[in-house]
């Protein structure tokens, strides 16, 4: 009796979490699928039980999970993403969360998995990873030298054409002080100017830089703050 009320509140408490559980034993077959699983396209859970992971996804869907499943049974607790194509919502993104079932003597002799819709997320994120590129693309074609300062007045960003001024890579300039930079005499010269941007003023000063060329040229720098949605300066 004891082991039958705990299955009934293990099955309450997985079909009230809203999203798709199941467990796989090491034959890649189905021992629970709980009934969240019917707003993912699943008609009827108890379908589900006792079949391989083939006769429900077909061989290709297998066959790009597989390797996951077997980190899984390795007993590597792992998250995985992918498009899912569904009868019923079409192609949404999804998460996979496996959790291998680890026995005390080592032994993995399942797997529970825990589906999340991340469709949304991933959007957005290609969505601003989109809008990084033509920014990027942009920014390196136009004629002036941009950079981007945290506050901590590290560089986070440049274009092509300060990249090739000062006679760096977007890889060595990341992380460097404005000090690293321009040096020493340049930053007593800027300093005061960079105090008022980090104030919140937008600033505009003249000065002469030697670049990488061994030029000395005259330059007119606007240091823009950059204010989060909280209002506070972020760079």
């Amino acid at each position: 009796a004891s082991l039958i009320e705990q299955q009934r509140q293990l099955r309450l408490i997985t079909d009230n979490i809203g999203a798709p559980i199941s467990y796989i034993d090491r034959d890649l077959r189905f021992r629970f699928v709980n009934t969240a699983s019917v707003n993912w396209g699943v008609r009827n859970p108890d379908d589900f039980i006792g079949r391989h992971l083939v006769e429900i996804f077909g061989e290709t869907v297998f066959n790009e999970v597989k390797p996951y499943l077997d980190r899984a049974f390795a007993g590597e607790t792992i998250s995985y993403e992918r498009l899912n194509q569904s009868a019923k919502s079409g192609p949404r993104w999804i998460r996979n969360h496996l959790v291998p079932d680890v026995r005390d003597n080592g032994t993995v002799v399942g797997i529970y998995t825990l589906l999340t819709d991340i469709h949304d997320d991933v959007m957005l994120r290609k969505a601003l990873q989109e809008q990084t590129r033509t920014l990027q693309l942009f920014h390196d074609n136009v004629p002036l030298s941009i950079a981007y300062y945290g506050l901590n007045w590290r560089c986070r960003y440049a274009n092509h054409a300060f990249l090739e001024g000062v006679g760096e890579t977007l890889s060595t300039i990341v992380g460097k002080s404005v000090e690293d930079i321009i040096g020493t005499a340049g930053i007593a010269i800027v300093k005061p100017f960079l105090a008022r941007a980090m104030s919140g003023q937008t600033t505009t000063y003249e000065r002469q830089i030697s670049l990488a060329d061994k030029e000395t040229h005259w330059f007119n720098v606007v240091l823009v703050p950059d204010f989060g949605t909280d209002g506070e300066i972020q760079g």
